[in-house]
């Protein structure tokens, strides 16, 4: 029996196997791909988010760039307004302290109340400002309006008490000059530059100076001043230099040279005087 080649093609030819139904495993190539996509996707989504937002921000900086822009007089009007204000209101308040100091005057002079205790009211009113001044050392021009109503509410009462009402003696206007220069010492001592220093021992040496000749007890306002000096002298030494002490150095002087002259004539020339010993005249001019 022949078989032919056809046969034998078909027959020799290895069967065919059946696909398979089970999903095939992805290559790890593709999973690569996938997540460089969802980055790139990602990276892309920020960018156009930071592009929107510097786009907004040159848009507002360009509507203030075209915004009108108000000149430098227009501009430093308000701030000196407010300075005028200010200056105007710290007068005003100068003003009010010595209207005060009219009101004790005015009842001294009534003797509704007793002077001496009017006098003790208008020291410590006078210290009152210039604590105001000290506490105010921050601001501008109010230390030195403070100041300076301080002394002229201090020096024409301690005058008056002193010699038109004859409240205080010698020792007690004394006393109550020393308490007025320490207070101010200390005024100094916090910014010995400062106006308000200035005015308050301005007014301390006057007092002292025309005190020392109208009431004749030339020893116990002679011997404030000398402090003053010396409170001078210390703060020269500290690096504290102040601008008046040269004033305070000319009217210890002008004291001095004043007592040594009156007390080197006779005295029969100056019975209204008080005794002073060579040693006391000597402590005092040296």
């Amino acid at each position: 029996m022949c078989s032919c080649p056809a046969e034998l093609n078909r027959t020799n030819k290895p069967a065919l196997r059946p696909t398979s139904n089970r999903p095939r495993k992805p290559f790890p190539g593709s999973l690569v791909v996938k997540d460089l996509g969802q980055t790139i996707e990602q990276l892309s989504t920020r960018v156009d988010a930071l592009e929107q937002r510097v786009s907004r921000l040159e848009k507002s900086a360009a509507e203030e760039t075209a915004a009108p822009q108000l000149p430098p007089a227009a501009r430093a009007a308000p701030a000196a307004a407010l300075g005028i204000t200010y200056t105007f209101a710290i007068i005003g308040r100068s003003l009010l302290g010595i209207a005060g100091a009219y009101v004790l005057r005015a009842l001294a002079d009534s003797t509704s109340l007793p002077r001496s205790l009017i006098a003790g009211a208008g020291i410590l009113y006078a210290l009152a400002w210039l604590l105001a001044a000290a506490r105010s050392s921050g601001k501008r021009l109010a230390p030195a309006f403070y100041a300076a109503t301080s002394a002229l509410i201090f020096v024409p009462m301690l005058w008056e008490m002193c010699l038109r009402f004859q409240v205080l003696q010698p020792a007690a206007g004394a006393a109550a000059l020393v308490l007025y220069i320490a207070v101010s010492t200390w005024l100094g001592w916090r910014n010995p530059r400062s106006a308000a220093f200035a005015f308050s021992y301005a007014g301390a040496a006057i007092a002292a100076v025309i005190l020392s000749i109208t009431t004749h007890a030339m020893a116990a306002y002679t011997l404030p001043l000398v402090g003053m000096l010396l409170a001078c002298e210390i703060g020269r030494f500290l690096g504290r230099d102040a601008v008046i002490c040269p004033l305070v150095a000319l009217a210890a002087d002008a004291a001095i040279w004043v007592l040594l002259f009156i007390y080197h004539a006779p005295a029969d020339t100056r019975s209204d005087y008080p005794h002073l010993t060579a040693a006391s005249l000597l402590a005092i001019g040296c």
